[in-house]
């Protein structure tokens, strides 16, 4: 018996996330509905929102920061403005402050978050600590106090209880505030890092920039004529808006000199951390975000407009789309590790790609509900969906560039009673699905690249055979494919692993076109390949144990990667980066080789096992097993 939908009221906390099972991820969404499975009343369900009544779906974002590890924002969706965070290690959002007053712009460092607060009717400087959730007031003049800035232990802000604006500089060790400087006019905008402050000060006439170094309690005019605004400081390097050229300018602090960086448009809103400035890029186009390296001077684009505004910048450059109403990030520092999904049971397979354009998605294959399904994480969004999930198995994903491609179970079309094989796709740029093909027995995981779809197969009579399909175009099959085992593929080649049937042994091999190539022979087994269309790996016991190994297709030189007596399996590749599982330490260990640089680099050493690593997009994921359970984690901005 079936029903109609029913109707649930918007963010009312019930059912059960982890039992939702849509069939097709693209049933999810349908113009003005969210429709999903639901079992809180104890029995499974249909039910249904309006997108236009769940302000969740509506929500407007303000005021976007990070310190690195934590992004924080203000936002409506409990109809007045309240401050929540988002941990970028474990991938979840979490309240900082709900009240029924507005709370506004909002800044982290540590494990502390201050911002103004209208509670009492006016605003007034609040700060919680996230390790010990204690919340407190920093101010209680009685006008208004606005736009804190926090560094360690200091927090400033700008207060108008005298009539005009002014500096206030919070002294933790006296748990006491106090005018940083007096002057005749506004100060505003102030910005600490460490022992600078700087802020924008019209004692002048104009707006010019000002820093003060808490250390020997000393002053600093920074500026000349015409207006300058909105500093920002990192360190040594302070950036601020010249209102006369259109432009930002930057000075740096220890070396006592700056200068104004002219661009065509107009440039606002710059943001300093580390080497870096970012800054809005203002152009017909609309409003992009972009990045200048101050130690090299390369400046480059983030992300392309229309409607990207208001950056914020440390470990991670964070910003606001203004067309969606929601924040996004880049992360600035190599090697930063964080968990992707760490649902109810085990995860595997995982996979990784994408491209600046449709953004970065992972894949791998979930049991939380019990048997296999295709999960997709988008990195840019922080939105994780079932792609393949239902009464069938949906197995073994693989992704390249914006296609993900997977091994889904089902009816067989000649007898409903019993269960085939195909494989699907789906398109993150356009929603695209496909069945590429059908009516498969036993088939291995699929493999995917940006001209061919790999995978092997199986038959009573025939034993394992390899078979490739072009994704775009028609290629001559061939009338018995190659024996074969485990192909991967990567640009226009297939590689594979087949047994010789003289010595026992297994060999690696390479199909292009119509014509095929044994790349390895001799002594011991090679397995488990890997080719990113230059080079070729694999995992190598011709030494006793496993070892990793390398074949560069232009120049054909083969070369040994790893060595010792501890076991090295699993290799990938992307771009002359080489990743492994690694068990030197007892445990396995993600490790990686650049052959650009001839360097070995740990990726990943933590408790329990790590595992199945992929590379794709400069980014490295891994089954984690720290946990107890296994998860995904990514290692993000691969740099020797």
């Amino acid at each position: 018996m079936a029903t109609r939908p029913l109707v649930q009221t918007p963010n009312d906390g019930k059912g059960d996330p982890f039992t939702t099972k849509p069939t097709s991820s693209s049933k999810i969404l349908s113009k003005d509905k969210v429709v999903w499975m639901d079992s809180s009343q104890g029995y499974p369900q249909i039910l249904m929102r309006y997108i236009i009544a769940d302000p969740l779906l509506l929500l407007q974002t303000h005021f976007t920061s990070t310190n690195g590890s934590l992004m924080v924002w203000s936002d409506n969706r409990r109809g007045n403005w309240n401050i929540y965070g988002f941990d970028f290690f474990n991938r979840s959002e979490m309240p900082i402050s709900r009240s029924d007053a507005d709370q506004l712009y909002p800044k982290a460092s540590g494990d502390r978050v201050v911002w103004s607060d209208y509670r009492r009717g006016h605003a007034e400087i609040y700060m919680k600590d996230l390790t010990t959730s204690k919340e407190s007031a920093l101010s209680s003049s009685k006008g208004d106090q606005l736009w804190p800035s926090i560094s360690g232990d200091s927090v400033v802000w700008m207060d108008n209880s005298s009539g005009k604006w002014q500096i206030i500089l919070y002294d933790p060790k006296k748990n006491a505030t106090q005018p940083l400087k007096a002057s005749p006019g506004q100060q505003m905008y102030p910005v600490i890092s460490g022992n600078l402050v700087v802020w924008q000060d019209n004692r002048n006439g104009d707006w010019d920039i000002y820093a003060y170094d808490l250390k020997n309690s000393s002053e600093t005019k920074l500026t000349g004529p015409s207006d300058q605004v909105y500093p920002d400081v990192s360190g040594n390097i302070i950036a601020w808006e010249d209102k006369k050229t259109g432009d930002i300018s930057y000075y740096m602090w220890d070396k006592k000199w700056g200068r104004t960086y002219p661009r065509p448009g107009v440039q606002t809103s710059p943001v300093v951390s580390g080497k870096y400035i970012a800054y809005v890029d203002n152009t017909a186009q609309g409003s992009s975000i972009r990045k200048l390296d101050t130690s090299t001077w390369k400046d480059t684009l983030v992300v392309d407009g229309p409607g990207q505004v208001k950056p914020s910048m440390d470990k991670k450059l964070v910003w606001l789309d203004s067309l969606t109403g929601k924040p996004r990030y880049q992360s600035l520092d190599t090697g930063q590790i964080s968990i992707i999904c760490k649902a109810p049971g085990d995860k595997s397979r995982p996979s990784v790609g994408g491209n600046d354009l449709v953004g970065y998605y992972a894949t791998w294959m979930d049991n939380r509900s019990g048997q296999p399904e295709v999960y997709v994480y988008s990195l840019g969004q922080e939105i994780e969906l079932p792609l393949a999930a239902g009464p069938y198995y949906n197995m073994y994903p693989a992704i390249s560039g914006t296609v993900i491609a997977w091994m889904a179970q089902t009816p067989d079309k000649a007898d409903p009673s019993k269960k085939a094989w195909a494989i699907r796709t789906f398109d993150t740029s356009n929603d695209n699905r496909s069945e590429l093909v059908s009516a498969l027995n036993s088939p291995s995981a699929p493999s995917i690249s940006d001209t061919y779809l790999t995978w092997a197969d199986t038959f009573a009579d025939f034993g394992w055979s390899v078979y490739k399909k072009l994704l775009f175009g028609v290629e001559t099959r061939e009338a018995i494919p190659p024996s074969g085992i485990n192909p991967r593929a990567g640009k226009n080649i297939v590689v594979f692993h087949q047994k010789d049937k003289t010595s026992g042994n297994w060999n690696v091999f390479l199909w292009n076109g119509q014509g095929r190539t044994q790349l390895t022979q001799g002594s011991g087994d090679h397995i488990n390949p890997a080719t990113d269309g230059n080079t070729v790996v694999w995992q190598d016991n011709r030494n006793g144990n496993w070892d990793i190994y390398t074949y560069d297709l232009n120049t054909s030189k083969e070369m040994r990667i790893t060595k010792g007596p501890a076991e090295h399996t699993n290799p990938d590749v992307e771009n002359g980066v080489i990743v492994w599982q690694d068990k030197r330490s007892g445990n396995w260990d993600i490790y990686a080789y650049d052959l650009n640089t001839k360097k070995e680099k740990i990726i990943c050493k933590a408790p329990g096992d790590q595992t199945e690593p992929r590379i794709g997009a400069g980014k490295i994921v891994w089954t984690d097993s720290r946990s107890g359970n296994k998860d995904i984690y990514i290692y993000e901005n691969y740099v020797s």
